[in-house]
């Protein structure tokens, strides 16, 4: 209370809340990604033929700079992320890449159950995440809150949107 005035700060979220990897970030694992794999095999290419006792040796380390950067550029393009959708009386859940997403529906009549949690390797500016487990033991993580009492509203709106008939 401030002046007589209640102060608290009321959260409102739209109904999808997405989390994806940044413009910047897909651009770096991109071009990294491909002088990752680009490099060796320019640079150690032409020692490959004609087969030389170094031909195997050079044939390892091109091989493992595909390894390393075929993923990398793979994650770029692939457009990772994950998206929460209110449905009619159920939360979608959603994992999004181009070429294998995925999607759940959640239900409180299925055992749905929201929790909060403190994600001790996040940065403290993203840690709180929402948990929620279905009756089969499944968990699933949102994208981060900055803070407790923002994840603690959309955990509210959550519970309550489940519950909702």
């Amino acid at each position: 209370m401030l002046n007589g005035m209640n102060t608290a700060r009321v959260f409102t979220f739209s109904d999808i809340l997405e989390e994806r990897l940044s413009a910047p970030a897909r651009v770096a694992f991109a071009a990294l990604g491909l002088f990752v794999v680009l490099a060796p095999a320019v640079e150690l290419g032409s020692g490959l033929w004609p087969l030389s006792l170094a031909s195997p040796l050079l044939l390892v380390i091109i091989t493992v700079g595909a390894s390393i950067g075929l993923p990398m550029f793979a994650a770029a393009i692939a457009d990772v992320g994950t998206r929460w959708t209110f449905e009619p009386h159920a939360l979608r859940i959603e994992f999004l890449a181009v070429a294998f997403a995925r999607g759940h529906r959640l239900y409180r009549a299925q055992g749905a159950t929201v929790e909060i949690v403190h994600d001790e390797n996040a940065p403290v500016a993203a840690a709180h995440r929402l948990c929620v487990r279905d009756a089969r033991g499944h968990r699933w993580f949102s994208p981060p809150f900055r803070t407790h009492a923002e994840a603690e509203a959309y955990r509210a709106r959550v519970a309550a949107h489940l519950a909702a008939r």
